[in-house]
C-alpha cells in the first residue's frame, strides 16, 4: 500500500504488530479451504504482509508464499523471521503500484490484501488499477481475497470509532473522520500498559472502498465470481457486518 511517511509512524506499532493482528484459527481454516482448491504447492501472494505471521502459517501448511510490504520496519521483521526457518517463502519491500513490474504474471493461485490495507491505495483510479493488476498476476482460476472494514457503516457519519484491537501489552485505537469533498482520513494511536500514548497514523488519507465498488471494480477487471462474508467464519455478509471478507475469481 502507499503510505505518507510524514503522517504515518509505523515504527510505533511494529513491536506489537503480531499481537494486534494475530493469525486466528478461523483465518487458518478459511485459507485451508482455499488452498485445497489448487495443486500443491499452492502459490500465494500476500499484499501488505506486515510482519509475515500469516505467511509463515501458510508456508507451514505446504504453500509457496510471497509477501510484499511497503513499510521498511515491518518487512525487516518478516525477513528476520524468514531467516530462522527453511520454508518456501520470500519477502520484498514493494508497493502495489510496482508489483506487476517485478512479479510473475499468471503465476499466483491466491492473492490476498487484508486488514483494510487496500484502502490506503487512496485514489479511486489506482484502486481500480489494483484489481486489473491482481487479475494479471493470478492464474486463470486464481482467487483474490480481500478483508476490510465495512466502510458503508461509516459513510453517513462524520466520525466513526473502529473496533479497538488489544493485547496484554497494548491497545490500538482507530478513528475514521470525513473531510471536504467526501475525503476520508484515518487516525490511529496505541496506548501501552504503562500508559504511554503513541501516534500510528495522523490524518492518513484513504479510499473507503465499499462492497458494491469491490464487485464493480472486480467485474471491470475480468473477474466473474464474487462471494462476500462477514468474517473468516464465512457467515453471510449483511449491511450491519463490521467487516467484509470476500473471495473473487
Amino acid at each position: 500500500m502507499v503510505y505518507n511517511d510524514r503522517m504515518t509512524f509505523i515504527q510505533n506499532v511494529a513491536e506489537y504488530y503480531d499481537e494486534l493482528y494475530p493469525v486466528t484459527e478461523e483465518q487458518k481454516k478459511f485459507y485451508s479451504r482455499i488452498q485445497k482448491s489448487y495443486p500443491a504447492p499452492a502459490r500465494f501472494l500476500q499484499i501488505g504482509c506486515g510482519t509475515g505471521a500469516l505467511e509463515h502459517a501458510l508456508a507451514k501448511s505446504g504453500a509457496d508464499v510471497t509477501g510484499i510490504e511497503v513499510s521498511k520496519e515491518l518487512i525487516e521483521i518478516a525477513a528476520l523471521r524468514r531467516r530462522t526457518q527453511l520454508m518456501p517463502i520470500r519477502f520484498f519491500q514493494l508497493s502495489t503500484l510496482d508489483m506487476t513490474r517485478f512479479l510473475g504474471k499468471n503465476f499466483y493461485n491466491v492473492i490476498s490484501c487484508l486488514n483494510s490495507r487496500i484502502v490506503f491505495v487512496r485514489d479511486k483510479t489506482l484502486v481500480r488499477k489494483f484489481f486489473f493488476d491482481c487479475k494479471a498476476l493470478l492464474t486463470e482460476d486464481g482467487t483474490l481475497v480481500l478483508h476490510l472494514y465495512n466502510f458503508s457503516r461509516a459513510l453517513q457519519n462524520g466520525r466513526t470509532e473502529l473496533r479497538m484491537r488489544s493485547s496484554i501489552r497494548v491497545k490500538l485505537f482507530s478513528t475514521l473522520t470525513t473531510g471536504k469533498d467526501s475525503a476520508f482520513f484515518m487516525n490511529q494511536r496505541i496506548e501501552t500498559g504503562t500508559g504511554k500514548v503513541l501516534t500510528v497514523m495522523e490524518n492518513e488519507a484513504l479510499y473507503p472502498l465499499t462492497k458494491d465498488e469491490i464487485a464493480s471494480f472486480a467485474k471491470e477487471a475480468g473477474f466473474t465470481d464474487f462471494l462476500f462474508y462477514g468474517s473468516y467464519a464465512m457467515e453471510a455478509f449483511t449491511d450491519r457486518s463490521e467487516d467484509i471478507v470476500c473471495t473473487i475469481r
